[in-house]
């Protein structure tokens, strides 16, 4: 017995082969969203959410297939950290302020 094809946009794909890289793309933005939940950090969690979103869209258009694939998980990994690291900055500068102001 032979693998079993199907035919998508004029392309043979391997059954279990990944055929979205949106579920990708969703899966990384899930796991930066709720890891960069926590209180008092507001702007790192957003520079997360923004940065992984635009750095997924520059490695979309990186290589073809599985290349494609690598491109949008690294660019979305940099996007969120480059993200977070500047939203950390921002809540520490915030917490600075409101202890000179107390």
């Amino acid at each position: 017995m032979g693998r079993s094809y199907l035919v998508q946009k004029g392309k043979a794909l391997a059954r279990g082969e990944t055929k979205n890289s949106n579920e990708i793309a969703l899966t990384l933005l899930t796991v930066f969203v709720l890891g960069a939940c926590a209180e008092g950090q507001e702007k790192q969690g957003l520079g997360t959410l923004v940065g992984t979103g635009v750095g997924a869209l520059p490695g979309s258009q990186i290589g073809k297939g599985d290349g494609r694939i690598a491109g949008i998980v690294i660019g979305a990994v940099a996007g969120g950290w480059l993200g977070s690291e500047t939203g950390k900055k921002l809540d520490e500068a915030d917490k600075v302020k409101v202890q000179q102001t107390a």
